[in-house]
């Protein structure tokens, strides 16, 4: 498995290996077989050398080792010495991608499904992607980019299930209306007594896997997960907040009270980290009065005009 998740980075890219899961679990049932799963692996351009994919097939092969009496097994083209047509096990092969990760990234991971997926229904639908993932924990916040932009990133991820996926308008039709209709992502495209549009849980999981290939620590990427969907804390809408502290605090300063209600009539809330400016620190504090004789007035320049300075140079002219 480690030589498939890493050869689905280097040709698909971090954020695509979930496609492999896709593909896997789009087959019919009579395609569930070693041939017809090493021929979806090559549709997407994921081509295994005969030694990694037997080592494939002696894992998720369920009868690749007995002898048929009507066929003989072994050989075929692929070079492997297992039978083509042995049933293969798709779902084992889909939750295998998990195991590939360290013990301490399998747990967080298994947090975000949990969130995600309360039910463990197995489907996630976009609209709770939509609903659940924190655009404003997002490092590229900080740069003021809207939230729209950075959700519509996220959801191109998965743009192969349908291809108007992070387009404005629908986003916009999944933040009002959280049960659509649309065609589904093969066998498993539908959620469970829906026509949701969603991804399945394996899917979300191998996606991550992919992402943790290319994280050296365990800490950015317990980081990246717990604050994509706010799995320390609970969400917070920034306009609620935004509109809640505007009529509780009162500023003495007029552009910031101008800056701040424009922001909201145009939508465009400030970052909380960059809410309170300069000026506005210390406002609230309580006042320490000191023992003047403590302080040591001039202690370290009172002699100061007294020493030499040996004479005008460049440095005191």
């Amino acid at each position: 498995m480690d030589a498939l998740v890493s050869k689905a980075v280097e040709r698909l890219g971090r954020k695509k290996v979930w496609l492999v899961v896709h593909v896997v679990r789009q087959l019919d049932k009579s395609e569930c077989t070693v041939s017809g799963v090493r021929e979806a692996l090559r549709r997407i351009h994921l081509y295994l050398d005969d030694d990694e994919f037997a080592a494939l097939t002696r894992l998720f092969a369920r009868d690749a080792t007995t002898t048929t009496t009507t066929t003989t097994t072994t050989t075929t083209t692929n070079g492997d010495n297992n039978n083509n047509n042995a049933a293969f096990d798709t779902i084992a092969f889909s939750r295998a991608f998990l195991t590939t990760i360290s013990p301490r990234r399998q747990h967080v991971v298994n947090l975000v499904l949990r969130k995600v997926d309360p039910t463990s229904s197995g489907f996630v639908t976009f609209a709770t992607l939509c609903e659940l993932y924190d655009t404003m924990r997002h490092p590229h916040a900080l740069t003021q980019r809207e939230p729209d932009t950075l959700l519509r990133e996220f959801l191109n991820d998965f743009a192969e299930i349908h291809p108007n996926l992070g387009s404005s308008s629908s986003i916009s039709s999944k933040n009002n209306n959280h049960n659509h209709n649309g065609g589904g992502s093969g066998s498993n495209g539908n959620g469970p007594g829906s026509g949701s549009i969603g991804i399945t849980t394996d899917e979300l999981a191998a996606y991550y896997v992919g992402i943790s290939r290319t994280t050296t620590r365990d800490d950015d990427f317990e980081l990246r997960c717990i604050r994509s969907f706010s799995l320390d804390r609970p969400k917070r809408n920034v306009l609620e907040d935004f509109a809640d502290d505007e009529s509780s605090r009162t500023t003495s300063h007029g552009s910031l009270r101008r800056r701040k209600s424009a922001n909201a009539a145009t939508g465009t809330a400030m970052h909380p980290l960059y809410r309170t400016t300069a000026m506005e620190y210390g406002k609230e504090c309580e006042k320490a009065t000191y023992d003047g004789k403590y302080s040591l007035n001039h202690c370290f320049t009172k002699y100061a005009p007294m020493q030499r300075g040996g004479g005008a140079t460049s440095m005191n002219m």
